[in-house]
């Protein structure tokens, strides 16, 4: 009534109008304004249409509240991608302290600046390294939680290292 449930039969209002609705489980709503005019009682007989039937098929199920867990392939993938930023950092820093190496003995006519600069692209490229395999190895360990392991299902994965004198080739390749 006015936008305010009641849930008795026999209401006492002012003088004006309002607005009644009914609903009822299985039955569309009903909606009807009224004019209540002074000193008089009114009654409003609603007719409610015949129940509404039910959708044909199977009724959806609700969820239970049980969170779906992430298939192990998910797990296994940021767990190779953990592992090659980790070792990309660490040839990297590798290569800086080699650098580094390099570098110190020079005396100032050797042109030792640029070989500093190199060594600096090096250390920085570790350290952004270093800090995205620290998150992706806090994924991971946050995911093992969420990770449904015990789903059976067919994986193949492999990580392939390919050092060359000018350049390293890192090959990741997995059947999920």
């Amino acid at each position: 009534l006015d936008g305010w449930e009641s849930e008795t039969w026999e209401i006492k209002l002012e003088v004006g109008e309002h607005t009644i609705e009914v609903n009822a489980p299985g039955h569309p709503p009903h909606k009807q304004k009224i004019e209540l005019p002074g000193g008089q009682e009114i009654i409003v007989e609603v007719d409610l249409a015949a129940p509404q039937k039910e959708p044909a098929g199977p009724k959806p199920e609700e969820p239970k509240g049980e969170r779906k867990k992430l298939p192990a392939a998910a797990f296994w993938s940021m767990a190779g991608l953990t592992a090659v930023l980790g070792i990309s950092a660490a040839i990297t820093g590798g290569l800086a302290l080699k650098q580094k190496d390099k570098y110190s003995g020079l005396s100032y006519d050797d042109g030792w600046e640029s070989e500093r600069e190199k060594g600096m692209k090096l250390a920085l490229t570790t350290d952004i390294l270093l800090g995205i395999a620290g998150a992706a190895a806090v994924s991971t360990l946050v995911m093992a939680f969420f990770t449904d392991f015990e789903k059976e299902g067919t994986y193949d994965f492999s990580l392939l290292f390919s050092p060359s004198p000018d350049s390293l080739t890192l090959s990741l390749g997995g059947v999920f």
